[in-house]
């Protein structure tokens, strides 16, 4: 995967749904995002995530970010591959399934 810096930025107020429309019906193949687990538990809840690339760190801090803050939608995801790298840093990339108008996304879990 070859990332390059368009020299674009642009803060939105749109629910996920439609600004992922909006971006999936212009030119170009993959949206990125990055923010915190609000943010990535709102596209999670709209079922606007077809995949997460999760970078492993073997270093033990003892406290950490949730990638997903609480309430939110539990999905099992499916591992698509796994790369190890020499530094012990391990690369694991999941596939999110989708899911249709009136099935159920998930188990909602509890706050």
């Amino acid at each position: 995967m070859r990332l390059a810096w368009s020299g674009h930025l642009e803060s939105v107020s749109e629910e996920p749904a439609a600004f992922a429309k909006h971006l999936r019906a212009q030119r170009g193949k993959n949206i990125w995002t990055m923010g915190g687990a609000a943010l990535i538990g709102a596209f999670v809840d709209q079922n606007q995530i077809d995949e997460f690339i999760i970078h492993v760190i073997p270093t033990l801090i003892g406290e950490g970010i949730p990638l997903l803050g609480p309430g939110r939608t539990e999905i099992q995801l499916s591992l698509s591959s796994c790369k190890d790298f020499s530094d012990g840093v391990v690369r694991l990339h999941y596939l999110v399934p989708k899911w249709t108008e009136g099935e159920t996304k998930g188990k909602q879990r509890a706050v």
